[in-house]
Formats: C-alpha cells, sequence, structure tokens
C-alpha cells in the first residue's frame, strides 16, 4: 500500500505542474489578440463537453479510438464479471473465484490449459486505456454495495506536449462477503507514456501495470442445513470449514510497442492554386513491435 500511495502523490504532482505549465505556455501563443480568440471560441467544445477519446493496445497495433460515454442502460460496472456475460458462476462475492458457463476462446501469445478463475478482476495489459484529449482529463469513480462492499477508480489523463500523453489508472475493491472468510480485496494500478506522431504515421507506448489481489478461502459452511432451513439469519456466526486458508495473487508487467505505418495515410492532390488530402484508398500496412516483461 505504501508503494501505491507513493506513486500516486508523484503521479498526481506531476500532473498539476504540467498544467499549470500548459496554461501558461498557452496563454504566450495568442497572436492576434481578443479577434482570434473570439473567432476560435465559436468551434471550441466547452470545458464540460470536451471530446474525450481512448484506445487500448492490442497485437495487431490497431488502435481504434473510442468515445468515452456512457449509454443509459447496460451501464454496470459494478462486477467485472457480469460485465459481458450474465452466464456464470461463483461464490457469491464480486472478486472472488468465477467461471464463465458459455465458451470464449481467448485469443493471445500465451495459453493455458486451465482457465483462471480471478480472470474477470484482475487488470490486463490489453485493457489498459490510452486517453486523447487536448485538455487535462480525470474520472473518479465509488461504487457501494451492501456488506460494506466498496470500489474506488482513479483515472487521469494529460498531454504535455504535441503527441506525447502521459496517464495514470488505479483501482481499489474490497468485498468482505456475508460468510466468515470471504473477503475479496484488490489493488492495483497501470502507467503509461504515449508518443503518437501529428500524421499518424508512427507511434511508441509503454505502460507499467502492477495488480495484488487476497481471497480468503472458507471451504464452504460445515453443516449444509444452515443453508437450506435458514437457521440463522447472520451468516457470519456459521462454521465454516477453513479456518486459515487464502489465496494471495501479485503480477507486475511492463510493455513496450512502437508501430510504422509503410505510407501515408492521406495523398495530396494539387490544383491551380490549392492543394487538398484525402484519404488514401490502398493500405500497404505497418510493421508493429512488441516487447512484454
Amino acid at each position: 500500500m505504501s508503494f501505491l500511495r507513493l506513486i500516486l502523490f508523484i503521479s498526481l504532482s506531476v500532473f498539476i505542474l504540467t498544467g499549470a505549465f500548459a496554461q501558461q505556455f498557452g496563454g504566450e501563443e495568442g497572436g492576434n489578440g481578443a479577434e482570434d480568440a473570439a473567432s476560435k471560441k465559436k468551434d471550441e467544445h466547452s470545458p464540460d463537453s470536451v471530446f474525450v477519446s481512448f484506445f487500448s493496445i492490442n497485437e495487431q497495433g490497431a488502435y481504434t479510438r473510442y468515445a468515452v460515454s456512457k449509454p443509459l442502460n447496460s451501464f454496470q460496472d459494478y462486477d467485472a464479471a457480469k460485465q459481458h456475460n450474465q452466464f456464470f458462476a461463483n461464490l457469491g462475492n464480486p472478486g472472488t473465484a468465477s467461471a464463465s458457463l458459455l465458451y470464449n476462446l481467448h485469443s493471445g501469445p500465451n495459453f493455458r490449459f486451465k482457465p483462471d478463475a480471478y480472470e474477470p478482476y484482475k487488470i490486463k495489459d490489453d485493457s489498459i486505456k490510452i486517453y486523447i484529449s487536448k485538455s487535462p482529463f480525470s474520472h473518479l469513480r465509488y461504487y457501494m454495495g451492501p456488506q460494506k462492499e466498496q470500489k474506488l477508480e482513479l483515472t487521469l489523463g494529460q498531454r504535455i506536449g504535441n503527441g506525447l500523453y502521459l496517464g495514470v489508472s488505479a483501482r481499489f475493491a474490497n468485498a468482505p462477503g456475508i460468510y466468515l472468510r470471504q473477503r475479496a480485496y484488490d489493488a492495483g494500478a497501470t502507467f503509461y507514456g504515449a508518443f503518437l506522431y501529428p500524421t499518424q504515421r508512427y507511434g511508441a507506448i509503454v505502460t507499467y501495470r502492477t495488480d495484488r489481489s487476497v481471497n480468503y478461502e472458507n471451504g464452504g459452511i460445515q453443516d449444509i442445513q444452515d443453508f437450506t432451513l435458514n437457521r440463522e439469519s447472520d451468516r457470519k456466526i456459521i462454521n465454516t470449514n477453513l479456518t486459515d486458508a487464502m489465496n494471495r495473487s501479485k503480477c507486475r508487467s511492463v510493455v513496450f510497442q512502437q508501430y510504422f505505418n509503410i505510407l501515408k495515410n492521406k495523398v495530396a492532390i494539387k490544383t491551380d492554386s490549392t492543394t487538398s488530402y484525402v484519404p488514401r484508398k490502398f493500405d500497404a500496412g505497418r510493421i508493429v513491435y512488441t516487447l512484454r516483461y
């Protein structure tokens, strides 16, 4: 916990300093004074409706950008196992072991014969979101459920230069459960730095991920009739099979990826007095290099 707090404090300090520098640098660039400011104001978004997009790292290097928005339906984010599949089996507590009842093939460079029961609740490299925004972007979410279940998510993104982006994201989740030794705790953070050339022909991204979890194991209740006959309304006093078992998981990873488009995305078409750029009809592909540790 002390390491994560230190990293978050340093990241917040960097974002505050870079934000102040960006405001000062932007104020010195004004060339024509009030006339230019008035003309630009008509085309710019207001601060509360600024457009923010994001993308994630993938093996193909295809960085499709998605707008940050929330629909009015299907916005359940509390239990990660329910986000994309409602048919699954678990131990009745967010963060505990779960298994999908539908077959799903996860393609990737690695392979394991037995699926990870805690996989939906872990931070993965391909789930790290790189945010693209002209102004600083922050997102804070807090969930609170029954039995003192809590989840906190913090996201910060900042553009510090032309095509240069930095960001940090952290999340903490705690679900004690209604039975003895059913607690699930998850804590993790991700950091990213991205350089995207203005013409989108070259880009380089580096991410760092740290994630850990603690899951208590009670082995089930000793007398099944305590559940079937509902003898006790307070589930905390029901005896369980295991008294000191738990699963611990800790992971750190670094990913570096860069790409280069063989051809430019747009082609210049010259007329008598003007030059216009149109999207290229033929795409020769791109070269992608990925390093994972």
